[in-house]
C-alpha cells in the first residue's frame, strides 16, 4: 500500500501535501486526484474565478513524481 502525497497548485499557489495518505493503488490515488480537483474547480467557478486551472501532483515518500493531474476551465459568456 503506498503512501503517496498530493499536492495542490491553483491561483493561490503551491499546496503541499506534508501528511501523505496510505492508498489502495496508485489508480486510487489518481481517482482522489481527480476529485480533489473537481471539488476546487467548482469552488472557484462558484467564487467568479474564471479562467481557473488546477495541478494535482502525486509523489512518492522520496519525492519521486508518480503522476500529474491537470485541468482547466473557462466560462464564455453570451
Amino acid at each position: 500500500m503506498p503512501h503517496l502525497y498530493l499536492h495542490l497548485e491553483n491561483h493561490n499557489g503551491l499546496q503541499r501535501d506534508l501528511e501523505g495518505h496510505n492508498y489502495e493503488t496508485i489508480d486510487a490515488a489518481i481517482s482522489e486526484a481527480g476529485r480533489t480537483a473537481g471539488s476546487v474547480l467548482a469552488e472557484d467557478i462558484a467564487a467568479g474565478r474564471t479562467p481557473v486551472s488546477i495541478r494535482v501532483m502525486i509523489e512518492d515518500a522520496d519525492g519521486a513524481r508518480i503522476a500529474t493531474l491537470q485541468s482547466s476551465t473557462n466560462i464564455d459568456r453570451c
